[in-house]
């Protein structure tokens, strides 16, 4: 009965740790910015690297708080696939080369975007935030472009080999992705072998197809 019930233990550790979803990649990130900018409603390109692929994205802008960089969210932040030179209050998924927008978490400091949006490798984005804070970054940033306006209705300018500090992360997805989490009849599998073994008998699984 002792190995039972250690067995029971173990398994259900197992199943709950493999249940657990994997920590999220850092796809693209810049944090080496010291300069921050007054009050700008930010935009920024941002160039994935080569993978699988992403879903179940997060970005977070770095901002200026008690005089360091601290991550940050605001606004709206939308993800789009072309550069957009209009004004930050016209963003809105009619907006050309919309993806995804993404709404900051409960302690704003990063947005989150609808789960199955999803990047692909080797490909620039642009995200735009339809308001406004101190942001951090830097000059002389090869092949970064930071996108910029003081005002709500006034249009974006770009700014070559500038970039905000910033970070996107994301899930891997695709044929690359590591670590896929359990299917759901892996897990009704494992819950019907403990019941099984805590009713002190055997249990005959019938897999549907």
């Amino acid at each position: 009965m002792a190995r039972s019930y250690r067995f029971i233990f173990e398994t259900v550790v197992l199943v709950s740790a493999l249940s657990r979803p994997a920590a999220a990649d850092i796809i693209s990130q810049f944090t080496g910015g010291t300069v921050h900018r007054q009050n700008l409603y930010p935009g920024q390109s941002v160039t994935t690297p080569s993978g699988p692929g992403w879903d179940d994205l997060t970005f977070n802008w770095f901002v200026n708080s008690g005089g360091s960089p601290t991550p940050a969210a605001f606004g709206t932040l939308f993800l789009l696939s072309q550069p957009y030179t209009g004004t930050p209050e016209n963003l809105s998924p009619s907006t050309p080369g919309y993806v995804d927008q993404g709404s900051p978490d409960s302690s704003n400091s990063k947005y989150i975007f609808d789960v199955t949006a999803s990047i692909q490798p080797n490909t620039t984005y642009y995200v735009y935030a339809n308001s406004f804070n101190v942001i951090y970054g830097a000059q002389g940033v090869s092949g970064a472009t930071f996108y910029t306006t003081d005002s709500a209705t006034v249009g974006y300018t770009a700014l070559a080999n500038v970039s905000a500090n910033y970070r996107l992360s994301g899930d891997p997805v695709g044929p690359g992705a590591l670590s896929p989490e359990p299917s759901s009849a892996f897990l009704e599998i494992g819950g019907i072998a403990l019941l099984g073994l805590v009713g002190g008998r055997r249990v005959r699984i019938k897999i549907r197809k």
